[in-house]
């Protein structure tokens, strides 16, 4: 079997902010073993699903996987699968096993090597990228400590780990990956960010500072519920958007980051990181994108 040449991995770091899902990019370079691990185990929780989970359709949110690439899990890195299943194909980023919100922690251990919910989480951000994770940090009126994300921390960790679409994993360019499980998906995410950053701004900017005013001054408050309700009540009718990949019933994932980042003030940041994918991987797509 061959070895895994030195992959690092960046684009779904920076969508996950945004969105809760998340698209991929990976660069070669000479990284340490550990290094090279750690984004190992990011790919196959991010892209890859199990082809034995595949054929016999066990996983509900599993929807036309790619069977024209077969990968291996080289190193044993998913404990969750059998081993007879250490086959791998391509899937949708958005059916992806970090695609919830709540799979940030898991994300970042996987970065970092702890969890951020560890008292040494930010020191350790700070000796692998840097810069400090966050630009400041409040706490919500029922209690709980709200990260503001640092734009400079997104773009640094994205310019560390870009990768060109002509750069290889195993037997296929990133290019082909991004095709595959990610280029429906951004499709539907730019149609999100000109409706709500351009077409609607002003209402955009309003919901966002009800959200904080909310968070901070109301014990009952529920990120989940307030992101729901907003993606309902300013995106109206979602069958005008055509939507191919988003699920409509979860739009509260991808508006409620993209809500966050845009409190904190990190969005601009994700929005030229996102530019840059967009440029490389999918022009069209690009010209379609209509925030500045």
């Amino acid at each position: 079997m061959k070895k895994v040449k030195k992959l690092k991995y960046t684009i779904r770091f920076i969508l996950l902010f945004a969105t809760g899902t998340l698209v991929l990019a990976l660069i070669e370079s000479a990284s340490p073993t550990d290094t090279k691990e750690v984004q190992y185990k990011l790919i196959f929780h991010n892209f890859l699903e199990s082809k034995y989970y595949a054929d016999m359709g066990m996983h509900y949110s599993l929807s036309n996987p790619d069977t024209a690439a077969v990968f291996l899990d080289l190193t044993n890195i998913d404990i969750r699968t059998p081993d007879e299943g250490k086959e791998y194909v391509i899937r949708p980023i958005e059916t992806s096993y970090y695609s919830a919100p709540g799979y940030l922690d898991y994300y970042l251990e996987d970065i970092i090597g702890i969890n951020s919910k560890s008292k040494n989480f930010e020191i350790e951000f700070l000796n692998k990228i840097g810069t400090k994770p966050y630009s400041r940090t409040v706490i919500t009126a029922n209690n709980s400590l709200w990260h503001f994300w640092s734009g400079e921390a997104i773009e640094k960790v994205f310019n560390k780990y870009y990768g060109h679409p002509s750069n290889r994993f195993q037997q296929v360019t990133y290019g082909y990956i991004y095709d595959v499980g990610a280029k429906k998906y951004m499709r539907d995410y730019v149609k999100i960010l000109n409706y709500f950053l351009v077409d609607k701004k002003k209402e955009w900017i309003s919901a966002c500072n009800n959200y904080y005013t909310k968070a901070m001054n109301d014990k009952d408050f529920s990120a989940l519920g307030e992101s729901d309700y907003i993606a309902h009540e300013l995106l109206g009718n979602k069958e005008k958007f055509h939507f191919i990949a988003i699920d409509t019933n979860s739009l509260y994932k991808p508006v409620g980051e993209l809500m966050r980042r845009q409190i904190d003030g990190s969005l601009p940041s994700i929005i030229k990181c996102i530019r840059k994918i967009l440029k490389d991987y999918d022009p069209e797509t690009l010209d379609l994108l209509k925030v500045e």
